[in-house]
């Protein structure tokens, strides 16, 4: 039970976000009686000039069934962050090598196991965020987060392996205040059990998430993640 637990933990999400304060400077009423009269000379007025957005028919469809081929075939693919969607650079505006600090335990205030994991982190076509993730128990997986407009929801699939048996999972994810994400597990490799994964806090370089998995509604499990970016992507990994 514990290593299924791990297999979501090694993918918790990581990333930046946060809302943009702006300020605006208080000007005298004398210099906007000025700004307004020189505004009236000019002829032609000045249009304003926009980044171009993705229009959403643009992006490539979500499968109807994603498939571990799916997304090792996109994880193969090089690092490309042209026109990666807003949605995807609010749930992580950083790739590179990150690492995490998780501790596990029967629940928060008994988080007594300690474990590392290394965590890739790629952009592909324009709308996926990709994560190969490797812990210091031997586990690997990777994994596939998109955000569905129709259903204004994210999305994760999640793949790996523990000797030799294959494991996948799948959830859902939904925004919460300050670009945050709260996670709940749609299909878990335990069954009667589900997984819930929550930020509680997100800069563009560190980020802290808690999690708790649960089996008859009963809390058997918690976990508290901490995860760190570290470095660029290597060269091989970063041309698009």
């Amino acid at each position: 039970m514990k290593s299924l637990l791990l297999i979501a933990v090694t993918i918790l999400a990581v990333g930046c976000g946060g809302k943009d304060e702006s300020t605006t400077e208080t000007k005298p009423v004398e210099e906007k009686v000025l700004e307004v009269k020189e505004e009236a000379k000019t002829e032609e007025p000045v249009a304003e000039t926009k980044p171009p957005e993705i229009e959403k028919e643009e992006l490539p469809p979500i499968p109807d069934k994603v498939t571990k081929e799916f997304v090792m075939n996109m994880w193969n693919q090089p690092n490309n962050e042209t026109d990666i969607i807003k949605e995807i650079k609010a749930y992580v505006g950083k790739t590179g090598i990150w690492t995490a600090s998780i501790k596990i335990g029967e629940n928060k205030d008994e988080l007594v196991n300690n474990q590392k994991a290394k965590r890739i982190l790629k952009y592909f076509n324009k709308r996926y965020a990709l994560w190969k993730v490797t812990s210091t128990t031997n586990i690997t997986s990777y994994s596939a987060i998109t955000y569905d407009f129709e259903k204004q929801k994210y999305h994760w699939w999640e793949f790996g392996e523990e000797a030799g048996v294959e494991v996948a999972a799948e959830y859902s994810g939904k925004l919460l205040d300050g670009n945050l994400i709260e996670w709940e597990s749609v299909i878990y490799p335990l069954d009667g059990a589900k997984i819930i994964l929550k930020e509680i806090s997100k800069t563009a370089e560190r980020i802290v998430m808690t999690g708790e998995l649960l089996k008859d509604g009963q809390i058997i499990m918690a976990v508290k993640d901490i995860s760190s970016w570290s470095e660029e992507l290597p060269t091989s990994k970063n041309k698009p």
